[in-house]
């Protein structure tokens, strides 16, 4: 099918409601179920909920652009953390279904299919969670403009984010934004999820590593070794490192080995099974959006009066990106080839 073969000559579009008076009902049941974080849905309500024309002063660009652009943020935000714990439920759910030995010998019925299922939707999983990071690092490059160098709007990152909440943020200044003190509670609260010691420590950057990895290389690169739980079934663990070649520390028949398996297992693997790992995983990330949405909401509050800066459209039109691509070439409906 192709664009011009539709009827363009339309009076109307389907779309969400411009215009709300309440909050959608998609919200209410996320709030309910405690997929959302409670600051998030503060943020959305205190927001009018994106409805067209509500938008505070200092999100009333000329174009009106900004204030749609931070609610199509929160949408897909809200949306991945939707995303996130419907895959989390999957991974449980097709753990239980894949095959073991143990259910093999105990007469149990499994789904071949199933640790495959599993292993995609734990990489959905991470691709949702990294998302709903990097959304939360644009919303905050837009309310905090002109504070943070390495976080311009339009090309925002939560990595950058990362590197602004573990840095030291200097010296009191002669002159201070009014913007400052919500920055410093927003340098703090991040810091705070983001540096953690003993077991929990570089859990960010183990889950950046999987998501990397994962995207571009695959499963077959992160080894799962699997355990039976005693008395139980088998569980399995992701590594702590990139590359781990099982291979290399198979030994033969009658060659000395290095250590023991359970040695190996500690030193390099995680120690939650993938289906905890995986719930504990959205749960950090969850609270970890909460803080920073305690800030925004804040902040929302307090620079409701102030004026808008065109240097922030500005940001976003410099980063936007337009293709000529419009169609492949096709002879009887397949892609034509030269």
């Amino acid at each position: 099918m192709r664009l011009q073969d539709c009827d363009l000559d339309v009076t109307a579009i389907v779309a969400r409601p411009l215009i709300k008076a309440e909050p959608e009902v998609e919200w209410i049941e996320a709030k309910k179920a405690g997929t959302v974080p409670p600051a998030l849905y503060r943020f959305y309500s205190g927001a009018n909920y994106f409805s067209f024309r509500d938008s505070p002063r200092f999100l009333s660009d000329s174009e009106k652009l900004l204030f749609p652009y931070i609610g199509s943020l929160v949408r897909g935000l809200f949306e991945s953390l939707c995303q996130a714990d419907e895959l989390t439920k999957e991974i449980a759910e097709a753990h239980d279904k894949t095959y073991t030995p143990l259910k093999k010998a105990k007469g149990k019925s499994w789904d071949r299919k199933a640790g495959e299922r599993a292993l995609r939707c734990f990489k959905y999983l991470l691709v949702e969670l990294n998302g709903a990071t990097d959304q939360f690092a644009e919303i905050v490059a837009v309310y905090f403009y002109g504070e943070l160098s390495n976080l311009p709007p339009g090309r925002s990152s939560f990595e950058a984010l990362k590197e602004f909440a573990l840095k030291p943020l200097g010296g009191a200044k002669k002159i201070v934004s009014p913007r400052f003190p919500l920055l410093e509670r927003l340098h703090s609260s991040l810091q705070l999820e983001l540096v953690r010691e003993g077991e929990e420590k570089e859990w960010y950057e183990l889950m950046l590593l999987y998501r990397n990895k994962l995207a571009h290389l695959g499963n077959a690169m992160f080894v799962r070794m699997s355990f039976p739980q005693k008395g139980g079934d088998m569980f399995s663990f992701l590594p702590n490192r990139w590359p781990l070649i099982f291979e290399a520390d198979v030994t033969a028949a009658g060659e000395h080995s290095e250590g023991t398996v359970e040695e190996f297992a500690l030193e390099k693997l995680i120690h939650q099974d993938i289906v905890e790992y995986s719930q504990h995983l959205v749960g950090r990330i969850r609270q970890m959006l909460n803080g920073g949405f305690e800030i925004l909401c804040d902040a929302h509050k307090t620079f409701s009066g102030y004026d808008v800066s065109n240097g922030i459209v500005r940001s976003i039109r410099k980063h936007s990106k337009a293709y000529g691509f419009r169609a492949f070439k096709t002879v009887d409906g397949q892609t034509k080839t030269t």
